[in-house]
């Protein structure tokens, strides 16, 4: 962990790349708060207005409803197919009698595949059959087919938006603290949501009825669980407790990283480039004095599992340059990669200030 205790520096010449990373940096954070802010008010308030919608076709039968038994009159089938799933919605023609007994005419649409109607016609519909149905005492031409279930797809699917867009609201006040406080309050959510997942685990495996044809098969089926939790567990309990631990690293200026105990003294001439590493702050410095290279909080060591360094030094004699080109939706990118004897770093060719970085760096080989 990097010792954030200050200490004198001389004056010398600092170099900050890009040159104007802090307008760079409020620009593309504003950027990023504004797109959260649009999608997340879209999608709550479109969750929350088509639930509503929903909520209100149901309500109207419940508060001037009136349930009568109609009969069959025709019906059509239309199939399509996901997954290699055939999905039919059958189109019923019923008639039915109101309470002061006059004959009206209704159509509807059963989704088979996910609707659920009180009247066993209404999935495997004939001729004649009695369906039950529903109409409004107020305006007994609007009727419908009793389902409970109607709209339970349409209610998920619009709740899910709305949790989606909390989520994302959430995310922007995360956003708006201070850094130290938002990488803590990732770090904590991602954290329980690790030990969450791991009681889910704990439970499926403990209290779930397996089924043991022979000897072993429960210890396969605990292998297939193993395997497909244990990605996500870990996955959210290492990041959140990397999240914590780089919270004491912050910093909003970069010419503060000079001033660290851990960072070893610097000569008259340095080159300092912000960035960012997994959501974190980090920076890479050149001592053009001494060629040497510091890697702060964004060196990744060598080994099984992953460990960034808090502060890496290097001779810049000894750096290995390499490239990557990988394809993306928004086309191809490349990654340069800086090698050193104990591990590496990537850097973004997008980045501001790598490609001057870079240019750098080659100059001192």
């Amino acid at each position: 962990m990097i010792n954030s205790s200050p200490k004198t520096v001389d004056n010398r010449s600092i170099t900050i790349l890009p040159e104007d990373h802090a307008q760079v940096d409020s620009h593309r954070r504003k950027a990023q708060s504004r797109t959260f802010l649009i999608y997340a008010s879209l999608l709550f308030l479109g969750g929350l207005l088509a639930n509503t919608w929903w909520y209100y076709q149901d309500w109207r039968f419940l508060a001037d409803g009136s349930n009568s038994t109609g009969t069959i009159d025709s019906w059509s089938t239309q199939a399509s197919s996901y997954k290699g799933r055939s999905q039919p919605t059958h189109t019923i023609n019923y008639q039915f009698k109101t309470q002061s007994g006059e004959l009206k005419l209704g159509r509807d649409w059963v989704k088979a595949w996910r609707h659920r109607p009180k009247s066993e016609s209404g999935i495997k519909p004939k001729r004649n059959q009695d369906i039950l149905v529903e109409y409004l005492k107020a305006d007994p031409n609007t009727s419908r087919i009793v389902i409970p279930n109607r709209y339970a797809e349409e209610h998920f699917l619009s709740t899910c938006a709305m949790l989606l867009g909390g989520a994302l609201f959430l995310i922007l006040l995360i956003n708006s603290l201070p850094t130290k406080l938002r990488l803590q309050s990732y770090g904590g959510i991602l954290i329980l949501l690790g030990l969450a997942l791991l009681t889910l685990f704990v439970y499926t495996v403990l209290l779930s009825d397996f089924e043991v044809n022979r000897p072993g098969d429960f210890l396969v089926k605990l292998l297939i669980l193993l395997t497909f939790a244990t990605p996500f567990v870990g996955g959210a309990l290492w990041y959140g407790w990397f999240l914590f631990q780089q919270s004491h690293f912050t910093f909003t200026d970069p010419q503060e990283l000079l001033k660290l105990e851990s960072m070893p003294p610097c000569g008259d001439q340095v080159t300092i480039m912000p960035r960012t590493f997994m959501g974190t702050e980090s920076a890479i410095v050149i001592d053009h004095q001494h060629r040497l290279v510091h890697f702060l909080n964004c060196h990744v060591a060598k080994g099984f599992l992953p460990k960034v360094k808090p502060i890496h030094s290097c001779n810049i004699d000894r750096l290995e340059f390499d490239e990557k080109t990988y394809s993306t939706k928004s086309g191809k990118k490349t990654q340069a990669i800086l090698k050193t004897p104990e591990g590496s770093t990537s850097l973004g060719m997008d980045e501001p200030g790598v490609a001057e970085l870079l240019g750098l760096l080659r100059k001192h080989r």
